[in-house]
């Protein structure tokens, strides 16, 4: 968290020009965002978050989209699965990395980008 990763991502997708070429940010956090009635996180909860990204990223990628995924894989089972996912339903699919570890906490702010 506080790394940079939605910042980037926004960069990102900004000066790659505009025209057909779409590349979308998916993000957790925005997702809970979105779908929160107020109500307390409960693993229920995140069960509905993963459904409405895994329903993003397929309908993204099947409309000829790239797709950026700006979260925190703290859980390298979880990253793992995921990319696992990826190459499953989308072979040919190519994965690239943006590691945020390395990011001082006080550039996450996006201050010094």
């Amino acid at each position: 968290p506080g790394s940079g990763k939605s910042f980037w991502a926004k960069q990102f997708i900004e000066n790659c020009g505009l025209g057909t070429y779409k590349i979308q940010d998916i993000n957790n956090d925005d997702i809970r965002d979105e779908i929160s009635t107020g109500e307390p996180w409960t693993p229920e909860f995140e069960k509905k978050v993963k459904k409405v990204r895994t329903e993003r990223i397929e309908r993204a990628l099947k409309d000829g989209n790239d797709v950026i995924l700006s979260n925190t894989y703290l859980n390298e089972k979880t990253f793992q699965s995921m990319n696992t996912w990826l190459k499953q339903n989308f072979p040919g699919i190519e994965i690239v990395v943006k590691d945020f570890r390395d990011v001082p906490v006080n550039v996450g702010s996006g201050a010094e980008f």
